[in-house]
């Protein structure tokens, strides 16, 4: 089993580890919580998975989503045949995470998601469904889906 984590939840566990305190963390792709131990400078995850205090410090300044597999630490980069490098990046600890393209984010926004599911609820309560045109990573589209039917729209995209 992986586990995904962010900056945020590195500092987290960091904090836990100096403080000789156990701790659950989430795990940023499936937001699920997983419970963080210590033994020694190594970190335990509960599903047994192991990693060094000192690697996780690196992780700590991080922007990107970095995976936890087989006790080694890899950053979600991918270099496509379009000569362009692709990697998960976080959009904060409160939200979902974004995908950047050399360099470049795919997906800006200037709603968090937490503030966009109130904010529909607020607005939507007399309606079933919602359309959602250039959905992209389907932000948007996720939040608006906890309170309302989405059919989503996008444009087919090549090169």
């Amino acid at each position: 089993m992986k586990v995904f984590l962010t900056c945020y939840e590195a500092r987290k566990i960091y904090v836990a580890y100096k403080l000789k305190k156990d701790i659950e963390v989430k795990d940023y792709l499936t937001g699920g919580k997983i419970k963080v131990s210590f033994d020694g400078d190594n970190v335990i995850f509960e599903n047994g998975l192991k990693l060094c205090v000192k690697e996780l410090l690196w992780l700590c300044n991080s922007r990107s989503v970095l995976m936890i597999d087989d006790n080694n630490l890899y950053e979600l980069v991918l270099h496509a045949k379009d000569g362009k490098f692709y990697r998960l990046v976080t959009n904060g600890d409160l939200d979902f995470f974004n995908l950047e393209i050399s360099g470049n984010l795919l997906f800006s926004k200037n709603v968090p998601i937490k503030d966009l599911v109130k904010r529909v609820s607020e607005l939507a309560s007399d309606f079933d469904k919602a359309l959602v045109v250039g959905s992209k990573l389907g932000y948007y589209s996720i939040a608006i889906s906890k309170k309302l039917e989405v059919l989503t729209f996008e444009e087919r995209y090549e090169h």
